[in-house]
């Protein structure tokens, strides 16, 4: 848990670059420099900052350290598979989808991939949460 301004750094970039993938991106389905990098800062500013709350609501309270670490390892998948699911949804190709009648929804598939990837992660990192809690409640305390 001392890593949580770290962590919540990487979180907070992750989803604000995911934010500009989503209502930035030109029709390439890039995202230019000058709107993403801004987007990153803040994102990292942000998430230290709520990693450095985190880090004094555990000496507060330290029965948060479970239920916040599973949080943060699903927001880590999350933030990990939500841009691989964009590029997925990129990569389909567009004669395929024009032969099926599907041409107007296009531009939709890089935004239905994001969601796809965002919640595999998300369920991913959650698996991961749950098993290490299951694990560490089976650690003997000494």
């Amino acid at each position: 848990m001392q890593m949580a301004p770290l962590l919540y750094a990487l979180v907070g970039a992750g989803v604000n670059l995911c934010l500009g993938m989503a209502f930035r991106s030109e029709p390439s389905y890039r995202v230019p420099l000058d709107a993403s990098v801004p987007l990153l800062f803040a994102g990292v500013v942000a998430g230290v900052v709520v990693g450095c709350l985190i880090l004094a609501a555990r000496a507060l309270r330290p029965g948060v350290v479970r239920p916040v670490g599973l949080v943060t390892v699903a927001l880590l998948g999350t933030v990990v598979a939500a841009p691989v699911g964009w590029v997925a949804g990129s990569l389909v190709t567009n004669d395929q989808l024009v032969r099926a009648g599907l041409a107007r929804h296009i531009g939709q598939l890089p935004a239905v991939g994001m969601a796809a990837g965002a919640v595999g992660g998300c369920l991913a990192g959650a698996a991961v949460g749950v098993r290490q809690v299951l694990l560490d409640r089976r650690r003997p305390t000494s």
